[in-house]
Order: structure tokens, then sequence, then C-alpha cells
């Protein structure tokens, strides 16, 4: 996210250890449609600095889901637990760390598309605070791209602050390239990682705050092929107290308009307040309207670049109801969906889900 997700009953529990245990860090989030995923399951992922020599550990426990927990280090070799101790809710994770670096810790699950809430403790980073969750993404450089120097791309983006530090990492079928362009200032590049010319990888602390862009491209020039590239999530503001959350479905007996099925809900707004409503489909690429009592409706398509998550977050300028709905980017699409928006009326096909 990941950000964070924020709500929890999962427990994930990480420590450094020499002569006395490092501090730790402590967030709570969830897997949540809307996540990355891999292979079919959600991911949430989050990273901390390491030092060769020290003692980690960790552990994750959960009421809900059958966990899974991954520590990768900064050269990409990875350790993964299931079962700790033969329970299927407990995953651990006790390592002496081999790199000073950048690791990560992958929170999923041991099923597909399983969701649950969860509790975060690891190691925090230099600074004492937790470094900003991940996203992976899956792409193809492909002749269709826009091309600077002969040389297709990608781009990302994401949202930092001065001061923080990211890492962006791409593996491909290629010669990788990569690039991290700050709002302002010189681009930071990365060829052969580690010696290898299909890994990039870019550490960096952020000197400007703003919008970064990460370009994904190539070495050499007309280059197609498959990569992976894990970059930072941007920051998700928690959501106001008092939120209802409902899961839907898109069906072909909805109402339709432009050829697209909708479920429509319903809020009472009052000047000034701050809302927000997001939706979050396993199925379909998501797209969010909220009709206020006058005036141009908000739209959302992708949120932070996921197709299957639409979000909008906004303080109202006029009092009285206000319309939701969710739909969908394509035609006549149909599946299921998660929707989270201000205590209101929802349609008839919605079913409550316990927070």
């Amino acid at each position: 996210m990941m950000q964070c997700r924020i709500p929890a009953i999962f427990l994930l529990g990480i420590a450094l250890l020499g002569a006395a245990a490092a501090e730790a860090a402590s967030v709570t989030g969830r897997l949540q449609s809307g996540d990355t995923t891999v292979s079919d399951k959600y991911r949430d992922s989050y990273t901390f600095q390491g030092t060769a020599g020290q003692r980690a550990i960790v552990d994750v426990t959960s009421t809900e889901f059958d966990t899974v927990v991954q520590l990768r280090a900064p050269s990409g070799s990875q350790q993964e637990n299931d079962d700790y101790g033969g329970q299927a809710r407990h995953s651990r994770i006790e390592s002496n760390l081999t790199e000073t670096g950048t690791y990560t810790v992958y929170v999923t699950s041991y099923g597909t598309n399983t969701t649950g809430s969860y509790t975060l403790q690891y190691p925090a980073s230099a600074s004492g605070t937790s470094a900003p969750t991940t996203r992976t993404v899956t792409g193809q450089l492909q002749s269709s791209d826009t091309a600077v120097d002969r040389k297709y791309r990608d781009s990302y983006t994401f949202q930092r602050t001065a001061g923080q530090s990211v890492v962006v990492d791409m593996t491909g079928s290629f010669d990788t390239y990569l690039i991290l362009e700050p709002p302002s200032g010189s681009n930071v590049t990365n060829d052969d990682y580690g010696g290898s010319t299909s890994h990039s990888r870019i550490e960096t602390t952020l000197s400007a705050t703003g919008l970064y862009t990460v370009h994904a491209t190539s070495y050499g020039r007309n280059t197609t092929g498959n990569y992976t590239l894990e970059y930072p999530r941007s920051p998700v503001p928690a959501s106001p107290a008092g939120q209802r959350r409902l899961s839907g479905r898109l069906e072909s007996t909805d109402t339709r308009e432009d050829n697209k099925y909708r479920d429509v809900y319903s809020f009472q707004g009052i000047s000034g307040q701050r809302i927000v409503v997001d939706l979050a489909s396993p199925d379909f690429d998501t797209y969010l309207i909220v009709q206020p009592p006058t005036g141009a409706a908000l739209t959302n398509d992708d949120f932070d670049g996921e197709t299957r998550r639409s979000r909008i977050d906004t303080t109202l300028n006029v009092s009285g109801s206000y319309t939701v709905i969710a739909t969908s980017f394509g035609t006549t699409t149909t599946g299921s969906y998660i929707l989270e928006y201000p205590g209101g009326t929802g349609a008839l096909n919605a079913t409550v889900v316990n927070r």
C-alpha cells in the first residue's frame, strides 16, 4: 500500500537481536483486494535497514488466515516460512543477516485471494520510523510504449517526502536500466546491480518532497521483454471514523449507463467534512464516481497506479445528499468489489461486512 494498511487482528513481529534487541517499529495493516498480488495472493511489503551480523526474527500470527512471511535480502535472496511449530496461522523466520542494506518483509497468505487484518512489528530504520511499503508490478517493454532515444519505457509515480530512504528494484528478461526522476534536480540511474545485466536497483535518500517518477527501461535500443518492478507505494492517510464497509457485485441485472453496470449508494455530507470513498476489486478495473448535491461529479479510475482500486479523498464544500456510484472502467464488466464510504444508504445487492 503500503503504505501501510490500518485495521488489525493479526500479529507480525520482527526484532533485531544483538547484545540487546533493536527498537522495533509497529504498524497495523490488512491484506485486501486492491493490494499488490503475486500468484493471486495479496501481499503487503515493508522495508528496514539491516547490518551484516545482526540477528533478525520475523514472526507473524493471524486469527483470520493461513499466514506466510518472507524476508528478502538486499541482493535479492529470500527466506520464507509458512507454518511455524505446525501452526497454520503462525509463521516465523529467525536469521543472522549476512548483508548490510535494505531488507524487505512480505506479508502474504498461503491461500489465493485471501484477506485479513494484521499488526506488524519489525526493525525501525535508522530514522527510528518504519520505511514506506512498496508495490510490486509485472510489466512488459513493447514497441507500442513511449520511446526515448529509441529505448522503450514504462513509467510509474509515487509521492514522498525529503529525507526518506527509498528502494526501487527491477529485474527483467533483458538488460535493464532504471531511472528515478525527482520533482526537481537530477535523475538517479542504475544499469547493472551487483554485476547482473538483468537487475537494476536504486537505493537513495530523497532530496525533495513531491511526485517522483520511476522509468523502467532497457540499456539497449529497441529492446522488448518482461520485467518485475518494486517501487514505493504512495502513503494513504487513514480513513475518517464512522466509515461503512460493504461487499457488493456488479451484475448483468444492475442499472447500466454507457454499457457499464453500476451500483448506487448515498450518504449525508456536511460542508467542511473530510470524506473518503474507496473501491477495490479482485475481478475488474474499477471506476468511482461521487456526485455532490450540486456541481460537478468527482471521479477516479486508477488510484496510485492500481487498475483495480479507485479512491476519492476530499473535503466537502456543500451540505446535502451525496451519491456514490461503484462501476467499472470497461463495458459490460461484472465481478465482486469492496466499497468503503461514509455511513449511509446501501444498494440492494450489497452486504454489510464487519470491519
